[in-house]
């Protein structure tokens, strides 16, 4: 029986009134009806009395909508129109017709004719008929909750609701608070998130717990839904699967908007986010999705799968706002009373809203803290529990998700607090039908009710201590490890009472002394647990450190400057980050520094073998550095401690480096200044759940903040001074970017740190040298950019070298010679203005200073302004007839090197000197870049000399080539001389096994451009090898498989040359180089196309079976596109060969990974060919190799639908064998699907 007609049966089995009730519930959700009133009924019975209408709506204003169910058995037309008409009657119905809106009429009969149906909606304006039909349709398809609830029928999981559902769920379950359509401190959030659904369909709300994403969620996609006309769905998780009711639930007919409420707990979650990108619907659907932060990493991940999504934080609402809800909802207005709220939610709305609950119910005396409020929720939930149910709830709270039929340690705690196995199973199943726990397919149970299984936690494990703490630990580590962490992380945050604190600590400690402090497993144990026991973790790290290798770390010797990842490879380094905040910041400080005089061990141990250029010392000073900058910096505890930490720390290794000037110490110092003087700061760190949380943050004004800057100012102007430090404080000092926020707040800090800025300008950087100058310029610009006074910090200007050194780098709105509206154009005129000026100004040997003091400086930007202000310096010289002597431009070669600049340089020399001259001057090895500058000569000279100096450019060593002539300029400089041609391809072509790269460059202008491609084909291969071209082009494809990326070359060749192919192929094969394989799809736009495929196919069917090896990958048959030519020959090889099993065999295991459209052509193709079943089920009808991103789920579906289609599509007794071949498949895939189902359920627990 089809659920239609189940649905259809249990309605015409309902009693008068329940058929009334069903009705009534159907209609409030079918037409968003906010009232319904039932006339037709005994009041809390379901015994029907008469009544015209059996119930009626009272809208807004003032009209009614009457409804009239007639009796569950077949009315007739006759009574139908009875009802009708009794409504239009006002002395049955109290009303003039006026006032209505419309009249409903439902029936049960099936037999109503057209005619009929047209005379009842005739009678007045708005008549809306509802047949048994419609209604069970609607049920199954639209309204599965009502048909569970009213019918006792379950078509689905019961997970995806009506608004209405949702919000009484949510109600009555046991640890949430009421959903409040007024939501108080949210409308900028409210406004901005609806706004963002306008551009993105999948935003996801993250926040910490019982903040209020719910409700502020539910409004989100109410006002939108409302104002697009979208349905809405709301989805609440039962810890079932989902992933059956999607296709029954969001048919592609409506506009859909989805809430998914704590989108972590819900299974198949990728598969409801997939909705919004299939671009076969036509529909539109959004989802909204909230979560708590710990799992956001999580879900952002699994979202990520199909969809981008916008994150957005909802932060905690402000205490006057909490404040607000209290007096509205609570008529809380005592000060005392709120106050105490206020301490016991800390941010917490639910919290609140459960004292004001509390309030409510006069039990003020519990109104104390967290602990008490949760007992007024849950105690007596837990004390209707037995002993068994409560331990048994527990150790699935605890490890948060139990495979029944396995060997689970779970069995094993139960056994310890005297439950049987049979005994925790029988809990289980109990557990679920009271909805506490939920069970996934009798294999798993999961407790998805987090914060009651918190509860149970804390109340089992640490109040009545029924399950014994030091077992749970004993049999949990390390394997569960990380629900252990889970625990005491709940307790500390949700409970952290200083006895639970206490007694944490305490059998933390026992366990380690007895246990875990001299086992194989005592470095793992104080990694999971050292937070406990933080003395201990002190006391181990030590002596950890002191069993290194004793060897002395300089860390001035290391620039990590352009090191980006965060990867800590010492796991003691690492553990030392706990301390900043423990009040053991100076020991873990002292420790960092013993640890310098010993190298990482285990740093061998975290790679699996070890590099040639494996660097001991260097990844202990690198884990060192990312320790500071990640452990060490600015991070949220900063500002609520009021940056006491930070102080505390610069102070101690500031009276540290006094002592004796350690220049580690003072290496430590200057990192540490420079992060704490940013004005935003990013922090990264674990989730606890194989995720990481990313956050960013500014700074709020202090006096704390104020004077941790200062310190840090005058710590860098002290260790200025210091000849070692010098160069890494003058890179720091260069990296202050003041940032103004649209607050204002970073204003006074800013205007603080330029105090003490000019303070060190004027008593400690004294001198006007260049690299003085370069700080008081950097402090100049950065202050004229925040609007701060500039006028201690022009020193700059005094220095004569430096000004030119600006004039030649003056960048476009350089902001200090022009203005910021100048145009480029204007510009490039005005630049060029000031290099004039220079030059009237000041005679040569000024430059030549300027450049030999270039030359010897790093610590000036040589970027291509500078380069082209050299250019521009070089032009106008030129222009006044000054000779520059050789020593000046092999200084400016020395500085610039970018190509542009570089050959106007060589240009210039060429027609000082002559080619020849010229020639010998670059030939000089100490001039930079030889190789390429004398190539560049040869190119760009005039000189009849130069193609007999060609090949000399490639007398160099294969890492000294720096410069390539192309096969154009080739040409171009070699005209008809073959001979040349001839000798410089073969010395590149040498070259080239060395460096690839090479022939790469020579052939480049050949993708793309040109006519000549006839020509330097006939004149490459004119010589002794006639494929010296075609081999130059394959030793190119081998080591670039993106060369010739529009298959110009390739196709050239191919109409050249008819033995190319094969051996193209060859060579692909051989190298396992799918990208060749590519390549080929352009034979099918050549007329030969029939010819080159046979080809193609010939050499795969003949390879060996190493080289088919990866046949079944996919990986040669990307030429096979979807094209008309490319689909008749495959169509008319089959006609061809249908018959030769091997070499269909062959074929269809490279057509195996195309579309499946495709695929389904040439099957059936192949089968109306030959229906011999033998060679029927050689074939490879499904891809032999897959990948997906996230579930595994949609392919398996996929797979099925095909092999579906092709056993439908075959008919007669030729086939019967391989339809009964094709269902074998379907069944062994539908079981492989409910087996990937179960493991990406357990995968996401």
């Amino acid at each position: 029986m089809s659920k239609i007609n189940e649905i259809q049966k249990a309605i015409l089995e309902l009693d008068g009134g329940s058929y009334q009730k069903l009705l009534d519930m159907y209609l409030f959700e079918r037409y968003s009806y906010d009232n319904i009133q039932p006339r037709g009924m005994q009041l809390g019975t379901n015994k029907p009395v008469k009544g015209i209408p059996d119930s009626f709506v009272a809208h807004s204003d003032g009209e009614y909508s009457l409804i009239m169910y007639g009796t569950v058995q077949a009315q007739s037309f006759k009574k139908m129109k009875e009802d009708i008409l009794k409504c239009l009657d006002v002395k049955q119905t109290g009303i003039s017709i006026e006032y209505i809106k419309e009249i409903i009429c439902c029936f049960t009969s099936t037999n109503l004719s057209p005619g009929e149906h047209k005379e009842l909606i005739s009678l007045f304006t708005v008549v809306k008929l509802i047949g048994i039909g419609e209604l069970a349709t609607d049920l199954c398809l639209k309204y599965q909750y009502i048909a569970k609830t009213m019918l006792g029928i379950a078509l689905d999981t019961d997970q995806i609701l009506p608004v209405s559902e949702f919000i009484r769920r949510h109600y009555e379950s046991p640890i949430s608070t009421e959903l409040s359509r007024e939501l108080i401190g949210r409308d900028k959030d409210l406004d901005f998130i609806l706004s963002q659904l306008n551009t993105n369909d999948v935003v996801l709300i993250k926040g910490q717990s019982g903040i209020g994403k719910t409700n502020f969620a539910l409004r989100i996609v109410e006002m939108f839904a409302e104002k697009n006309n979208y349905i809405l769905k709301c989805i609440l998780s039962n810890g079932l699967s989902i992933y059956e009711d999607i296709s029954v639930h969001f048919k592609d007919t409506n506009d859909t908007i989805i809430l998914i409420d704590d989108a972590n707990a819900l299974m198949h979650l990728p598969h409801i986010i997939r909705l919004t990108t299939d671009s076969a619907r036509k529909s539109k659907t959004k989802i909204v999705l909230t979560v708590r932060d710990y799992a956001s990493v999580i879900v952002e991940n699994e979202i990520g799968k199909f969809a981008i999504p916008y994150v957005y934080k909802l932060s905690e609402l402000e205490k006057d706002d909490i404040k607000r809800i209290l007096s509205s909802r609570f008529q809380i207005n005592s000060i005392d009373l709120v106050n105490k709220i206020l301490n016991i939610a800390a941010g917490n709305i639910r919290i609140a809203i459960m004292a004001g609950e509390a309030y409510k119910r006069k039990e003020y005396n519990k109104i104390d803290n967290a602990i008490d409020i949760y007992k007024m929720y849950y105690l007596d939930f837990v004390n209707k529990m037995n002993d068994i149910d409560l331990k048994v709830a527990t150790i699935i709270a605890l490890y948060k998700v139990i495979q029944i039929k396995e060997n689970h340690i779970g069995y094993e705690l139960a056994s310890l607090c005297g439950i049987s196995e049979n005994d925790f199973k029988e809990g289980c199943y109990k557990l679920h039908k009271q909805e506490i726990v939920d069970i996934y397919q009798d294999l798993a149970v999961n407790f998805s009710n987090e914060s009651l299984g918190n509860y149970l936690m804390y109340y089992s494990i640490y109040e009545s201590k029924e399950v014994p703490i030091e077992e749970i630990i004993s049999i949990s580590f390390p394997k569960h490890k990380e629900r252990l962490i889970y625990m005491f992380n709940t307790v500390a945050q949700l409970f952290p009472t200083q006895e639970n604190i206490n007694y944490m600590c305490n059998v933390t400690k026992d366990i380690w002394n007895s246990k875990y402090k001299d086992s194989e497993l005592q470095a793992e144990f104080m990694k999971s647990f050292q937070g406990l026991i933080p003395l201990e973790g002190l006391q181990y790290i030590k002596n950890s450190i002191s069993k290194l290798s004793k060897e002395k770390i300089n860390l001035v010797d290391y620039n990590f400057s352009n090191v980006n990842n965060n990867d800590i490879k010492s796991d003691l380094i690492n553990m030392l980050g706990i301390y900043k905040h423990s009040g053991y910041l100076k020991e873990s400080a002292e420790l960092l520094l013993q640890h310098l005089d010993y190298i990482n061990e285990d740093n061998l141990v975290v790679h699996a073998y070890q590099r040639e250029d494996y660097d001991s010392k260097r990844e202990t000073a690198q884990d060192i550095f990312l320790f500071i900058k990640n452990s060490w910096t600015i991070d949220q505890n900063s500002h609520k401690n009021d940056y006491i930490n930070e102080i505390e720390l610069i102070d101690f290794l500031w009276n540290l480096f006094e002592v004796n000037e350690d220049l580690n110490v003072g290496t430590i110092l200057i990192w540490l200044c420079e992060i704490y003087l940013q004005f935003k700061f990013s922090h990264v760190e674990s989730d606890g759940n194989k995720g990481i949380i990313f956050s960013e943050f500014g700074l709020l004004s202090t006096n704390n903040l104020l004077s941790l800057r200062k310190n840090c100012i005058v710590i860098l102007g002290n260790l200025y001074s210091n000849m070692s430090l010098k160069s890494q404080v003058f890179k720091t000092l260069l990296k202050y970017k003041p940032i103004l926020n649209e607050s204002g707040t970073n204003k006074d800090i800013i205007i603080s740190d330029f105090k003490e800025f000019n303070t060190i300008i004027d008593n400690v950087i004294l001198g006007l040298e260049f690299d003085e100058c370069v700080i008081y310029y950097h402090y100049f610009t950065e202050a004229n950019r925040v609007n701060e006074d500039t006028d201690k910090l022009r020193k700059f200007e005094k220095n004569q070298l430096f000004i030119i050194y600006l004039i030649l780098s003056m960048s476009y709105h350089d902001g200090y010679f022009t203005s910021k509206d100048i145009g480029y154009d204007d510009f490039e005129i005005f630049k060029r203005e000031k290099i004039r000026e220079l030059i009237n100004q000041n005679d040569n040997s000024v430059f030549t200073k300027m450049i030999a003091f270039m030359q010897s400086k790093n610590n000036a930007e040589i970027n291509w302004e500078f380069s082209g202000g050299v250019r521009y310096l070089l032009e106008e010289l030129k222009l006044k007839n000054i000779i520059l002597s050789l020593d000046f431009y092999k200084q400016i070669l020395y500085i610039v090197n970018d190509g542009y600049n570089s050959s106007y340089i060589v240009s210039s020399i060429e027609n000082q000197l002559g080619f020849e001259k010229a020639l010998e001057f670059f030939d000089n090895p100490s001039i930079p870049n030889s190789q390429m500058l004398k190539t560049k000569l040869i190119l760009y000279s005039q000189s009849h000399k130069k193609q007999e100096k060609l090949i000399e450019t490639l007398d160099y060593e294969p890492k000294e080539i720096k410069y390539i002539v192309s096969i154009n300029e080739l040409f171009e400089i070699c005209h008809d001389n073959t001979k040349i041609i001839q000798e410089y391809v073969d010395k590149l072509d040498s070259l080239s096994k060395k460096n690839p790269n090479f022939i790469k460059e020579f052939l480049r202008p050949l993708q793309v451009e040109g006519d000549e491609l006839d020509r330097f084909f006939v004149e490459i291969n004119s010589g002794h090898d006639n494929k010296k071209f075609q081999r130059i082009f394959l030793f190119a494809i081998i080591h670039d498989g993106n060369f010739d990326y529009k298959n110009r070359i390739l196709s050239f060749i191919l109409e050249k040359d008819d033995e190319f192919l094969g051996e193209y192929v060859d060579l692909a094969l051989k190298n396992n180089i799918s990208d060749m394989f590519g390549k080929l799809s352009v034979i099918w736009s050549m007329q030969n196309y029939i010819k080159l495929a046979d080809c193609i196919f010939e050499r795969i069917s003949a390879a060996d079976k190493k080289e088919k090896i990866f046949l079944s990958f996919g990986k040669y048959n990307s030429f096979l596109i979807d094209s008309d030519s490319c689909n008749s020959w495959i169509l008319s090889y089959i006609d061809t060969n249908n018959n030769q099993i091997n070499l269909m065999r062959l074929l269809f295991n490279l057509l195996s990974s195309l579309n499946s459209d495709r695929r389904k052509l040439f099957i059936l193709k192949y089968l109306s060919l030959n229906k011999d079943f033998n060679h029927f089920n050689q074939i490879y009808l499904l891809p032999m190799s897959k990948s997906w991103s996230g579930s595994e789920v949609p392919i398996i579906e996929e797979e099925i639908d095909f092999i579906k289609f092709i056993r439908d599509s075959l008919d007669g007794i030729d086939y019967i064998e391989h339809r009964v071949y094709l269902e074998g498949i379907i069944d062994s895939k539908n079981k492989y699907l409910k087996k990937v189902l179960y493991e990406e359920y357990l995968e996401h627990l």
